[in-house]
Formats: C-alpha cells, structure tokens, sequence
C-alpha cells in the first residue's frame, strides 16, 4: 500500500478520526468505539534518517488475545482496512485503521523503525487500543444465598462481554466491602468478583450489592444487582421481664422468654435443677413460695447449634420476696442474778437491714442485733421481749419500696412475788345488762403465774374468783359497790387493790302505751302515760308524728314525777296532756290525731321509746289549699279533693246539681288514703276529653257517721296565663346577692311556669334573672351595701302574669370592704389596750381575744361598740399572762359578719417605764437624801397642824384657798363609774339638763368631747352599760363610802347621775343615792380634809399635795370641766377618814388613761384618781 500525500492527509481531516502523538513513548492507552476511524501517530525525526529510506525498516505489529502479526512493513499494508500516513520528509508513519472491529482492532498496537543489517531499533511508538464494549449485567450467585453462622460463605459476581475487563463493586447496605477479582480478559470470558463473608446473625436479612462498569458507560449507566443473604443462626434468647425477677411470696411470678432464630426454633422449653418445667415461652408460677427462688433456664432448638454443640439459653434468677420470719424460744426461766442470752432467727429475702429488741408493749428499742443479752436480771427484767426484723421488698414493676416487719417474743421469766397491784379500768363504768370484766394487774406480775383472790367490801371471806380477770357475764345494778384483789404466788403475795364499781343501767320502758286509742273529737281531759326506768336520770321527750312536741305552743302539758329505787336507779313516769291556755276548753281536735311517743335518754344505750296512735273521730275538714284547675278542650281533666276524717268518708261529685257518679260515661271517680293510715283520703274526678260545656264549678262534698257532709267547690277552666306571685319577702341578704320567696299564684295549669325576678338599683337599669322553677330563688352579683328593688313575675306557654309588689332591699358589706384596727399595743401593767380603727361609715363592734400562757386556744375577753377612731379599754387582769391578743371588727346589727383579725403588740412594761432612765447608785442616794430632807420639813409642818384649834380651822384653809382655787360651797356625791366612762358633772347642775356626751354624728363632730370606752371584762355580777362587766375581786370597784349605801352608784355619762330623777325602770343602770345620803357642806368638807391630813405621815401627805396641785381637775381656778365651783374629785369616799388613816401601802393609784395623752386636757374627762 502506497504512502498517503499529504493533501490525502489534509482531505482526510473531516473524517472521525482519533490521532495521538506519539515519539518514543511506550504505553499510551487509546479507547475507542467499534466502527470508529481510529489514527495512531507515529512520529519520527527526519533529521536522524538517512535520505535513503531503504536503509530502515518501518512496520506496525498488533497483538491481541489471538494472535501476534505484523500489519503494516514500510509503506505495505498486510490487513485490509488498514492504511498509512507516511511521508519521510515530515517524519511521520502514521496507521489508520478503519471501521474499527473489536475482534480485529482490541489489543496492543507498536510502530518499529529498525536499522537493515543492524537491526537498530530508531523509534518506537506503542499503543494499547481498547473496542469500547459496555459490560453485560451483572449475575450473583447464588441467587438466593443461605448462609450458616461461624461457616464461611462466598457470593461471586459475574460479569460478560465487557472491554476492558469491567470493574465489579460489592456493598453492603451502601459500604464498600473488598473481594477478589478474575479477569475474563476477552468479552467472550467473563470477569468475576468473590465476595467471601464470616456470616454473623447481624448479616441475617443484609442486601449484598454488585455494581458493574468500565470505560464503555457513563458513571450513571453502571449496572448492579443485589441479593439478600439468609444466614441460619444459633437461637438468641432473652429472658424477662426482669433479670433477677423479684417477686412477692404469694403472687404469680410470669417468666418471659423470647427467642431470635432462624430458622424458627422447633422447641422452646423451661428448666429447674435440668427438670422441664413448661414447652412454653411463658411460664407462670402460681402463688409462689420462698422455696421456688432460684435459676430458671429457657432453652430454644432450631436444629443450629452453637460453637460448644449446644442450642440457645437464657437464664433467669427468680427471687421471691417475703416478710421476715422471725423465731426465738417461747420461754426462759432464770434466776434473780442471772445473764440471759437469748437468739433471733430470721428468715427473710431481702436479708433483714434492722433487728431490734423492744419490752412489752414499750417501743423503746432497748437492744440491737439478734442476740438479746440480759446481765445481772431483777424482777424488773421480768417480761415479754419482741425480736422485730425489718427488710425492704422491692417487687419488679413496683417504683414503690415495701418495709415489711416480722416478730416474735420471748417471756423471760425472773421468779418473784407478785408487787404493786392496780385494778383495771380505774374508775369502772359498767352497763346493766351487759357483760363487764375487771382486770387484776401486779407489777410486777410474779412468777410462778400468781392467782388472784377477789372479793367484795364486807364479803371477804366469800372469795368471788382466783383468775386475773372477774367478768359478770350479765351485770346488774346491785352488783354495785367495792371490789377487792389480791395476787399471790408460792414466793409471796402482792398488795391489796380495790375499785368501786359503777353500773349505770340504759333506760327501759315498764309501762307501756295502748299501741292504739280512738277518741272523739270534743272530748276532754284526755292523756298519755309512760313510765320507765334507767340510771342515771333519764330526759323526758313526747313527740308527735316524729316531731317533737312544743309545750310553749300551749297545746299541750307534760308532767313527769320520779321516785328512786336501790343502786340509785330513778323510775319516771310521764304524762301528756291533751290541756293547756291555748287549748280551746281542752277538748280534742282533729289535729291530734297521729303518732304519739314517749322517749327516754339518758346516754347509756339506746333511747327507750314508746309509742300509741291515737285516732279522733271527726267529721271531714278540708285540707287541699287550690280552688282551680286548668285543661285545654280535649284533654283528659283531673280535679282532686283531699278531706281528713275518721271514720272514713264517702265522696260525692256534682257539676250543675247533677251526681257525676252517675251521669254518663265520661266521669270516673276513685278514693285513696295517703299516706296509708293517716286518715287523709284524696278523691279523684276525671273526666275524658275535656269539652267547653265541662267548665265551671265542681262541688266535692264528703260525709261520715260523724257528720252529714263537708263540701268544696273546684272550678275547672281553660288553660291560661299564670296569677301574678304575692307575699315577695326576703330570706337572706348578702353582700352580693339576695334570696327571695314568694307565695305563687294560680299556675294556668301548667306545672313548668317559671319565675322572673327583676330587679335594679338607683341609676341602673332594670335587670332579669330566670329563676326557672326554684322557690326561693337567689339573685347574685349584685353590689355591696346597694338599696336594689325587687319583684317577680311567672311566665308559662300562655303568658306573663302581672308583676308582684316592689321591695326594697340593702345589701351587706363585703368582706373585705370591712375596716381593720391598726396600730395597737397593749400595757400588761395597766391592762389598758389601745387601737385605732380605720375610717369607715359603719357601726362596728370590736371582738377582743386573748390567750392565756400556753393555752392555743382564743378566748372572748369583751365585745365593745366602735365609737371613735381612737379607742382605749381597759381590761381584766389575766390569770396568769397574755401570750396573744387580737382585735376582730363587726357589725354592730350582725356579729356574726367580721372582717380580718388584727394581732395586738403586747407592751410587758408601760410606757413611763419604757422611757425612763435607768438612774446610777449616785443619783438614787441623792434623791433619798433630798426626799428625807423634804420629808422631816412635812412632818414638822403637820405636827403644827395638829395642834391648831379647830376655830382655826376655817380660817387656815380659806388663806389657803387664795391661791386661785374655787371656793367649794357644797359637795356633791362621786360624779364618776366605777369604771365605765368616767363623767364628772357639776353637783349645782340641773340633773335634768344634763344631756348624755354625744355619740357619733352624721358629719362624724362629738361636739370638741370626744368620748372613750373604759371597759372592764370579768365576772361581776352586773354588767356593764356597754357590755363589759367589772369584776367583782377587785379591790378598787369594791371601795365604797361608809355613808353610802350599796345602792347608790355614781353617775353614768348616758343614763344619768347618783341623783338624777331618772325612772329605773327605763334606765335600769341609773340609780337613787341613798335615803339618808346629805351632801356636804364646804365647811363639814375642809374639816374631814384637815382631820384626815392630819393622820397621814410625811409621805402621804406629799403625796396628796402633789396630786392636787398637780392634777388636770384644776387650772387657773378651773376644774377639769371648767367650772369654777367644785372640788378635786377624789375617790368615792373622800370624806371617809377611817380609809384615809390606813398604811400608805394601801393607798392605790389607779390610771384609766394614759397620762400623757389626757394631763394636758382641759376639758377631757379626769384622767387619775386617788383611792387611800
């Protein structure tokens, strides 16, 4: 074949071609289609060749799978299709193979230049030319695979008609696993890829993937196939449902085996000690025992055996759980002296955390562990010791822990005569009729077993009984009295014990009532009589028809006469009669008949009762209440009458005069008792569709032996509208809602009328609630302290019926609208406590409680009315100290309706002490010697005194009265209460013009006084004005002047003073002075003062000085009302010179109010007294 020129070459250029260079560099892979052109380069250096061509030799050689040929030599081509590119001049001996074929054209291509002669290889170009062919689809075998566990196994993937030679891949669940690969070399051969695999259970199921490729595809066009491997595998077993299993002795214990195998396992058995116990998964045991803990096995087969040659286990401890069971010996007997050891056996699972020793019935632990050890015993140690083992069940599926106990006691017994012996119960109590046991106690008890000797006061040679306990198996009230007991053993006796024994007996009925008794109506001094007996005393109580009777209602009158028998057991008889104010001539009524019943109480055992109907005879009284009835045309109408007579009545029925018993067809009629034997009977007229000409009145007339007859009439009418409600009341009022009653109307005839109440306030509008049915009905969310107005109206199917009368009603405070006190304290030294209380328009009460020491629970000390902002009250010394104290504020018109509790600040000293100084021993030694030289001044000065004449007398006290102090004309009795409220009036006022002080006002003014409470809380014997009570062991209340009498009590500020003409009557705490009572005079006045100054020593003369000179009754010529007459009040018998010459240590001080609040006041009430 001749060389191609190179416009052969160039006109080639449009041909799909393939060309590589290629000079002297081996190996150049060239892939390419079949039917391809394919140009490989051969190039050399024209430089390194001779011009003469035939020097060398040019050849191309292909090698393939068949043979190895040359197939071009020079410029000759040796295979058709082949061709050449050669041309000396541009060094180059190009082939160019045609129309690829991958039998022809796969394989390995080389261009030689050689030397002739030489054999010089001048250049070298080879080539490995690939057909591509895309590879067949892959094929694993095998194709379903089943592998066994621990056995290795191989999966081949095979791929044919590939070039090059596919790649093969294996994955398993998308990871690459490494194989060994056989080149098929040819597409004819196929490649193989060996996958060996160590099968596990974890490969059972796995999907084993082989993906093929090579150059002929894109990486999208690989081609893959799976398999899923099977893989038969030893049984997995898991026991459960918990491993150890606990379980509760006596509860069924399910043991759960579940298997993993493949294949399925065939047998499926539990084992204990290598016996079958179940061909089961699941093998319940049934109320287990202790002795079924221990190693359960579950053992599968499915004919895989494990490396050891055995099938699938599992194993499961069962361990039952159970209380202890705790055993010692029952006894030992020792010896005074004596070590005692004794051993506790406990059998239990869980193993026991504690093991305690207790004594009798003592839950003091007084040993641990399980051995008991008793050193040096005395009859003390005597007695019964419990072993108490305690463990902590903890069942599976159970999140909560169990203490289970288990005990068992020992009696030591340490021989010794009985001691000390008691009789139980104490104070014994029997009931007659009844079985009652005494109890005969030693301590200690004795050993050997002591017997006892019982017997009764004045009987003791009649032994009653030799064991511990003395029953009287029915006792009765003369057994009665003092019983005795001894206890005595071989080593000695114990002490004699003795109990009086009470025996009360429950009340029995000995006479009974008739159980029935008929009487007519009008007759007279009639009665029932019952007599029983009971101890103690029983209470008497008559009812009628199982209520009780009410002898205020003066219907009836009960006289009860006892007498007592032996043992102290009253019999009682009483008697009912049918006779009292109210009774109109005593005679029986129709309303007396019923059950009648006596019954008697006394707290021990049942009430006794007796009971007696008794029958009237009378003629019928009407006793239904509705005189109308509503049907529509065509219903069926039914017209009742209730009547009340004995014997029973017979009822007629009449329309227009005409007897319905007998007229026509439509009319039916019957007669019933209810309830049965009440001698109420209700007659029933029906009639069947109702017509127009049925309306109008129906007369029901009734008669018996005891009368002609008793008539009513009932009107039968069209059903309608319903009657307006009447008689609007209000049942209960509250802060937000109110509850109404009224009495309703006629209802239209239909039995769903419901009720609309309406209602508003001032400035609202009208509001509707729907009360349905209900009578009464509460109307809420209303408003607090609010005037509403209310009425009610019914509505049914036919209308409204006109509205009721209008009410009006306020509604309450709220709760916690309800002012508190504040800021309060209280002086345990003056008992005075003193609170404010926030403003309010109210008119409270203030609850005072207390508690006393350690006592938790509160006590009412006073209840005290609200009267200013500030108040002060004084109270009655506690027993022993105040602990707590707290002030509750209430309505004054409902008590009951208080707000929040304010606790009190208790003060353990008042406040002139809490701001006092404490002076140093210097200071106290000076005031003594200042006041001992004042005091040696007094008495020099009252010495002279005595001894001055009494003509002197006036005289010496008007120089004394120049210094600005009213001249005093006439004294007038002590103006002041002995503790409430301490007024002073002047004694030239007209009583009569004397108004009270002012109370609260409308704009709040008291007119520049402003009252306090002084209250005093105890027990007196009268109470106070404002509702506290002054006690009567209080020296200071008790304090009286000789010339006055019991009777005569100073003035109150609202009922008046001693001498007010005040009617009694109607001002019950007013009071008359006494009879023989004169005032005195001012001379008789300064005459007692100077006698009674006289008596006095140094210090209690000061002490008065001071006092009047100091006091709030007089500044500049006034008293402390501001009046210029009058003398310093002191106490209520200033004048009484028997008190004042008694020890200073007598003379009382007694502040009511705080000074410093009320010394300054000139026209506040006295603030201070002096009692002497």
């Amino acid at each position: 074949m001749a060389l191609h020129s190179d416009r052969e070459l160039r006109a080639n250029k449009d041909i799909s071609t393939t060309t590589i260079a290629q000079s002297s560099r081996p190996g150049v892979v060239r892939d390419a289609l079949e039917d391809d052109t394919i140009h490989l380069e051969c190039r050399f250096n024209p430089n390194q060749i001779s011009k003469n061509e035939n020097e060398y030799v040019f050849y191309w050689k292909k090698t393939n799978n068949i043979d190895q040929d040359v197939v071009t030599v020079n410029h000759n081509t040796l295979v058709k299709g082949y061709s050449l590119m050669y041309s000396i001049r541009e060094g180059k001996y190009d082939l160019v193979i045609s129309a690829a074929k991958y039998e022809r054209d796969n394989g390995k291509f080389e261009c030689k230049i050689k030397e002739n002669g030489s054999g010089r290889e001048v250049e070298n170009a080879v080539y490995t030319l690939t057909i591509l062919i895309p590879p067949g689809p892959p094929q694993i075998h095998p194709a379903n695979p089943v592998a066994k566990e621990g056995e290795p196994f191989q999966l081949t993937c095979s791929s044919v008609g590939g070039s090059p030679d596919p790649i093969i891949n294996w994955y398993k669940d998308d990871f690459p696993l490494e194989a060994e690969i056989e080149k098929g070399g040819s597409k004819d051969k196929p490649t193989k890829s060996i996958l060996t695999i160590n099968p596990t259970i974890n490969d059972n199921r796995a999907v084993y993937k082989c993906v093929v490729w090579n150059r002929a595809v894109r990486e999208e066009g690989k081609k893959e196939d799976t398999v899923l491997l099977t893989v038969h595998y030893v049984p997995r077993v898991k026991v459960g449902p918990a491993n150890p299993l606990n379980v509760l002795v006596g509860s069924d214990a399910t043991m759960n085996c579940v298997v993993d195998a493949n294949p399925p396992a065939k047998k499926i058995n539990w084992f204990k000690n290598d016996r079958i116990l179940s061909h089961k998964a699941n093998h319940t045991i049934v109320g287990v025992m202790p002795t079924d803990s221990g190693l359960y096995s579950c053992i599968a087969d499915n004919g895989i055996k494990g490396p050891d040659g055995s099938p699938g286990r599992g194993d499961l401890e069962l361990s039952v759980q159970f209380d202890p069971t705790v055993t010692v010996i029952n006894e030992e007997e020792a010896v005074i002296g004596e070590s005692v050891t004794v051993k506790c056996n406990v059998h239990s699972n869980p193993k026991p955390h504690t093991i305690i020793w207790t004594k009798d019935a003592n839950p003091q632990v007084i040993q641990e562990g399980d051995v008991l050890r008793l050193e040096r015993i005395s009859a003390a140690d005597s007695g019964r010791y419990t072993c108490t083992a305690t463990n902590t069940l903890r069942p599976t599926g159970n999140h909560v822990t169990l203490e289970r106990s288990g005990n068992a006691s020992v009696n030591i017994r340490v021989k010794h005569r009985p001691g000390n012996t008691e009789i139980l119960p104490a104070n014994p109590i029997a009931v007659s009729g009844k079985p009652f046991t005494l109890s005969c106690i030693a301590k200690p008890p004795g050993w050997p077993v002591p017997e006892y000797k019982w017997w009764r006061e004045g009987q003791h040679k009649e032994e009653l009984g030799r064991q511990q306990n003395y029953t009287f198996i029915s006792i009765h009230v003369r057994n009665e009295g003092n019983y005795y007991c001894q206890p005595y053993n071989a080593l000695g006796t114990g002490s004699v014990s003795s109990v009086y024994l009470t025996v009360q007996e429950p009340p029995s009925i000995t006479i009974p009532m008739p159980p029935k008794t008929i009487r007519k109506q009008g007759d007279k001094g009639f009665s029932l009589t019952c007599r029983a007996r009971g101890k103690p005393r029983p209470v008497v109580s008559w009812y009628h028809n199982g209520e009780e009777i009410n002898l205020d209602n003066g219907l009836f009158r009960v006289e009860t006469s006892e007498t007592i028998e032996d043992a102290n057991v009253y019999v009682l008889q009483t008697v009912l009669h049918f006779d009292s104010i109210t009774r109109r001539d005593n005679l029986l009524t129709a309303a007396d008949r019923g059950s009648y019943m006596c019954a008697f109480d006394n707290g021990i055992g049942p009430i006794a009762r007796a009971e007696s109907y008794l029958k009237i005879e009378h003629s019928p009284v009407l006793m239904h209440t509705h005189k109308r009835v509503a049907f529509d045309v065509g219903e069926v109408a039914s017209l009742q009458c209730k009547m009340s007579a004995y014997p029973e009545p017979k009822f007629e029925w009449l329309f227009k005069n005409k007897h319905l018993d007998y007229f026509g067809n439509r009319y039916s009629t019957n007669v019933t008792e209810q309830p049965p034997n009440s001698d109420i009977y209700v007659a029933t007229l029906t009639i069947l569709e109702t017509r127009p000409s049925d309306y109008g009145d129906y007369t029901c007339r009734a008669m018996n032996s005891i009368a002609d007859y008793h008539q009513t009439n009932i009107k039968l009418v069209e059903k309608s509208q319903p009657d307006s409600p009447t008689m609007l009341e209000v049942l209960e009022v509250l802060s937000d809602s109110v509850t109404l009653r009224w009495k309703e109307g006629f209802n239209g005839g239909f039995s769903n009328t419901e009720f609309i109440v309406t209602y508003y306030a001032d400035g609202e509008r009208w509001r509707n609630e729907s009360c349905r049915t209900m009578n009464p009905c509460k109307i809420t969310g209303l408003e607090s302290r609010t005037e509403y107005r209310f009425k009610v109206l019914a509505v049914n199917p036919r209308g409204y019926s006109s509205y009721s009368e209008e009410i009006r009603e306020v509604t309450k405070v709220n709760l916690k609208d309800m002012p508190n006190a504040y800021d309060s304290h209280f002086e345990s030294d003056k008992n005075i406590l003193i609170f404010n209380v926030e403003q309010n328009a109210l008119k409270l009460v203030a609850k005072i409680e207390a508690r006393e020491g350690d006592n938790d629970q509160w006590s009412l000390l006073t209840t005290v009315p609200i009267l200013n902002q500030r108040e002060k009250v004084l109270l009655r010394p506690p027993v022993s100290v105040y602990s707590d104290m707290r002030i509750i504020l209430c309505l004054e018109s409902n008590d009951s309706w208080c707000g929040y509790s304010h606790l009190v600040k208790i003060d353990a000293v008042s406040s002139y002490l809490k701001e006092s100084k404490v002076f140093s021993f210097e200071h106290l030694m000076l005031v003594i010697c200042v006041g001992g030289s004042l005091a040696v001044v007094v008495v020099i000065f009252l010495v002279c005194c005595c001894y001055k004449k009494k003509a002197d007398v006036k005289k010496d006290y008007e120089a004394e009265s120049d210094d600005n102090r009213p001249k005093v004309s006439a004294i007038s009795p002590p103006y002041y209460s002995g503790h409430d409220n301490k007024g002073l009036v002047n004694g030239n006022e007209d009583p009569s013009k004397t108004s009270p002080p002012p109370m609260y006002t409308s704009n709040g003014s008291t007119n520049g006084h402003i009252p306090q409470n002084y209250y005093l809380t105890g027990d007196g014997a009268e109470p106070s004005p404002n509702g506290s009570n002054e006690t009567a062991q209080s020296d200071v209340w008790m304090m009286k002047a000789d010339g006055m009498s019991d009777n005569a009590l100073p003035y109150h500020p609202t009922y008046g003073s001693a001498h007010s003409p005040i009617d009694p009557n109607v001002y019950p705490y007013s009071y008359y002075p006494h009879e023989e009572y004169q005032p005195l005079s001012e001379e008789t006045y300064n005459m007692n003062m100077k006698n009674a100054l006289c008596k006095l020593n140094a210090l209690q003369y000061k002490l008065i000085i001071h006092l009047f000179t100091d006091s709030p009754y007089y500044d500049d010529g006034h008293n402390a009302y501001g009046s210029t007459t009058g003398p310093p009040m002191m106490s209520d018998s200033i004048s009484d010179q028997h008190m004042l010459s008694q020890d200073i240590s007598k003379i009382n001080h007694i502040s009511f109010d705080d000074e410093t609040d009320y010394a300054g006041s000139r026209n506040g009430r006295p603030i201070r007294e002096i009692i002497v």
